[in-house]
């Protein structure tokens, strides 16, 4: 939805850029609201697209009955688009995930006072787009918990969108390797799983129990896949073994002039967290891993991503 959007959000855009006190001119304020949208319609957002930007505007209206300022929070969730959050791949990239936010706090500070919005207003839109990037808003702050239920509230779909959810996360991040994906992925399903509540506002609380079914199936499946890339990984490790028998020499030949490949010790480490996964090992004469032990890589990757993680975006259209 780029050139196709209607006409109404870009009018709904100076509509609340107005409310907040922009002293830019009508046509400036359009001209903003397109580029926002062109910024949000950018062929590789499959999930962070436009769709999702109507859909978070729609969830402020339903529950701004508990906001004080729901025009704050529409610029905001405005402005959260202006740079697509690639937290997961980010990270995985060696890249600081904080920068990444700051840089859209930092566009959306430079254009808001080209718009002529007050330093007080644009204060505020920076704090709400730090709570968005986290999913978290503090207690006593009504309207951050507005927003970001507002964003979280696709978690509570039918599970034939949240299939379509899921389908787009990993399109919109394809250049991110499996295995590091499902990890990261992982991380963040865990975190989300780990809020109680998991929607802070008052009205949003509805959506809690259709969320939590989503994402506690969405976990399943990624244990299951990330066993499979276990499993995998360890059949690609097994070397060829050449006969044993007979005389060999410094350079490792048989008297036949046979090369004897020496198969290496595969050494995994016990992880200190009993969260992740185990590997049984495929590998001949090599005994199984208790169930116990996990791939220390994965832990090691998991804490590497937790910064990003906080960062993941998620779209929003609860199920009733």
């Amino acid at each position: 939805m780029g050139a196709e959007a209607p006409q109404w959000l870009f009018s709904s855009f100076t509509d609340t850029m107005q409310e907040i006190g922009a002293s830019a001119s009508l046509e400036r304020l359009d001209a903003e609201a397109r580029d926002l949208v062109a910024h949000w319609s950018a062929p590789e957002r499959r999930l962070h697209n436009t769709r999702h930007l109507i859909d978070v505007l729609a969830h402020i209206d339903e529950l701004a009955a508990t906001s004080h300022d729901p025009d704050v929070l529409r610029v905001a969730a405005w402005y959260h688009g202006i740079a697509l959050n690639r937290c997961l791949s980010i990270r995985v990239q060696g890249t600081d995930p904080v920068s990444a936010e700051n840089l859209c706090v930092h566009i959306t500070r430079t254009r808001l006072l080209e718009l002529g919005v007050s330093e007080d207003v644009i204060d505020r839109v920076a704090e709400l787009l730090s709570y968005i990037a986290r999913h978290r808003a503090p207690r006593t702050d009504v309207d951050a918990q507005v927003l970001v239920d507002a964003d979280l509230a696709m978690l509570a779909v039918s599970p034939q969108e949240y299939k379509k959810f899921r389908e787009n996360l990993r399109a919109e991040l394809s250049d991110v390797e499996e295995t590091e994906y499902l990890r990261a992925r992982r991380a963040v399903v865990k975190q989300l799983l780990s809020f109680n509540p998991l929607y802070q506002s008052p009205l949003g609380e509805a959506w809690d129990s259709a969320a939590r079914a989503n994402l506690e199936v969405e976990l399943a499946k990624l244990d299951s896949a990330l066993r499979d890339c276990a499993d995998d990984s360890s059949a690609d490790e097994a070397e060829p073994e050449t006969e044993p028998s007979g005389s060999i020499d410094d350079e490792g030949r048989t008297a036949t002039g046979t090369i004897i490949i020496k198969r290496r010790q595969l050494k995994k480490k016990a992880s200190a967290s009993p969260d992740e996964f185990t590997s049984t090992g495929l590998l001949p004469k090599i005994a199984p891993v208790p169930e116990t032990q996990v791939l220390s890589s994965e832990e090691d990757s998991a804490s590497s991503l937790e910064m990003a993680i906080e960062a993941l975006d998620l779209p929003s259209t609860p199920s009733k």
